[in-house]
């Protein structure tokens, strides 16, 4: 059961590329923060630090995966 577990939150992430691929954003937003919450859970935690960046990253770029335009709050 242990290796099964070390295993799942790998599979998961391949799920949420595979989302991607599909144009899917929003499972595949939500099988990385599954896969995520499962690093943190397993001790996994440099997996679990990369994969936090890689979520960020997409926040960022929003649901389509391009850039989004950051409105400025304050003009000079």
């Amino acid at each position: 059961e242990t290796e099964a577990r070390a295993v799942e939150p790998q599979i998961i992430e391949e799920r949420a590329r595979l989302a991607q691929l599909r144009g899917d954003h929003a499972t595949a937003a939500a099988e990385r923060q599954r896969a995520h919450a499962l690093y943190v859970a397993i001790g996994a935690t440099g997996h679990a630090e990369r994969l936090a960046k890689e979520l960020v990253n997409a926040a960022e770029r929003g649901a389509t995966g391009h850039p989004q335009r950051i409105a400025k709050q304050r003009e000079s």
